[in-house]
């Protein structure tokens, strides 16, 4: 799982590992912009089995972003199998 300090890096965002779940199966993991706002994070949902995320109201998107994000789900769901 992550340590407490780790911040992935990408263009236009941050992921920011907040945890690891109380079963220490999954990890939580904040998203960051650039410009330091809190735009959502990324974590288990249980009901699909697979993780989500899940935004900050009012945030916006555009397609590159999408992607990063999207990408960084495949790769933590690539390292649960």
């Amino acid at each position: 799982m992550g340590n407490a300090e780790e911040v992935i890096e990408k263009e236009h965002i941050d992921f920011l590992f907040e945890g690891d779940s109380k079963s220490g199966k999954t990890e939580h993991w904040g998203v960051i912009a650039k410009d330091g706002a809190y735009i959502g994070e990324i974590k288990w949902y249980a009901s699909w089995r697979k993780y989500v995320y899940y935004p900050e109201d009012g945030t916006l998107y555009d397609s590159n972003c999408m992607d990063t994000i999207s990408e960084f789900i495949k790769g933590l769901m690539g390292k649960r199998r």
